[in-house]
């Protein structure tokens, strides 16, 4: 056996089992498994469900630790995160990293609370310098790989060019002021969950910017993980998410960061164009894997600009898109809708905004018994095309 102690740390080699050698460490009278270097900070900033307690079955108090090497116990993004990254790790007997959550919530975010020294922003480098320093201790860097990021809650009638730019700005600096607390050269990747509006409002264009920032900004690290259309408001909360709600995001946030930094895509179903040939409309999306339309009832679609009265009769999924049906060929300038746009009174605990549609994709939570993770189409807008199509395909 090999030992070393240093800084209030103790490393050895053991044999202890079958012959192989294993590292560990003891940390305040606890030995473990020594942990991966570095440390990998996770960060979550701005307003949407970013500061929701979430109900986390296992906290891994040994390898989740805040900035002062304390058990964090705030269940909010950040460390949900944290627990989806060492859930999956523990799935397929991985060694288990050391992971520093790092949460900044901003209640109803407009524009000023992101800008360059703003407090929150501040308060994410102090945060991240603080655990630099502390992590020498244990003799481990720290490194960033991702950002959470949630924008303009408090500023829905922003437009949707506004908030493409806004959103790209803040990520374009903050990803070098973190880098910088940590002293990392890569930058760290920004993960986004399209905003869903509120219980009875889906209009802001603020959405439709946010599901389309991996495409027009990819330069600068964007994830678009899921929307959050899906998934259940809290009671009186019209903006919101209930705690289990939050944590299926974290989950599928945390799965897209990690195939992204695997060097893998990860991409939710996108709609992209739109063209009708007499009384049927086919909706085109990029997307991993063939579609499905998990609630025929519910599947989301809307058509703006018709003249005539005709009535939208069924929607089947076929491959990488959607046909729509109609009693009769719709006429006028028409503009097609998926999950987007939405107002209503009824109030049921989902936002104004619904839809159905996902890919073949899907996998049991780890961290919510009996659930499974679907990846949702985002929601999107597009203008119809009047295009003779149904001679090759209907």
């Amino acid at each position: 056996m090999a030992m070393r102690s240093a800084d209030g740390t103790i490393r050895y080699m053991s044999d202890q089992w079958e012959g192989r050698v294993f590292g560990f460490e003891k940390r305040n009278g606890v030995t473990l498994a020594q942990s991966p270097d570095p440390a990998i900070a996770i960060v979550a900033f701005g307003g949407g469900s970013i500061g929701v307690s979430r109900p986390l079955k296992e906290d891994y108090r040994y390898h989740i630790v805040d900035e002062n090497l304390k058990r964090p116990g705030d269940g909010r993004a950040a460390t949900a995160q944290a627990a989806a990254f060492l859930a999956q790790a523990d799935k397929h007997h991985l060694a288990l990293y050391t992971v520093v959550p790092v949460t900044v919530p901003v209640s109803s975010t407009i524009e000023q609370d992101a800008l360059p020294g703003a407090a929150g922003r501040k308060r994410i480098v102090e945060k991240l310098a603080r655990a630099k320093q502390a992590l020498t201790t244990w003799d481990k860097a720290l490194f960033a790989d991702r950002i959470n990021l949630s924008l303009l809650e408090g500023a829905p009638r922003t437009s949707e060019q506004a908030a493409d730019f806004h959103y790209a700005a803040v990520a374009r600096e903050l990803r070098e002021e973190v880098a910088k607390a940590t002293g990392q050269t890569p930058y760290p990747i920004v993960i986004v969950s399209q905003s869903a509006g509120t219980l009875n409002d889906g209009t802001s264009e603020v959405i439709l910017a946010e599901g389309r920032l991996d495409w027009h900004h990819w330069g600068l690290g964007f994830v678009v993980a899921t929307p959050r259309y899906p998934f259940r408001h809290g009671v009186n909360m019209p903006a919101t998410l209930t705690p289990g709600s939050a944590l299926m995001v974290s989950e599928l946030e945390s799965l897209a960061a990690s195939e992204r930094l695997a060097g893998r895509d990860w991409f939710c179903p996108s709609l992209e164009q739109a063209e009708i040939d007499g009384d049927i409309l086919r909706a085109r999306f990029t997307t991993m894997s063939d579609l499905i339309i998990r609630n025929p009832k519910s599947h989301g679609f809307a058509v703006d600009g018709i003249e005539n009265g005709a009535r939208m009769t069924a929607a089947e999924a076929r491959k990488n898109h959607v046909l729509l049906r109609f009693d009769k060929a719709p006429q006028g300038d028409l503009t097609l809708r998926y999950a987007w746009g939405e107002t209503r009174t009824k109030i049921d605990g989902f936002p104004a905004n619904r839809g159905s549609v996902t890919d073949s994709w899907s996998a049991e939570s780890l961290l919510l018994p009996d659930t499974t993770l679907y990846r949702y189409a985002r929601s999107g807008r597009v203008a119809v095309r009047q295009e003779r199509w149904r001679a090759g395909e209907t």
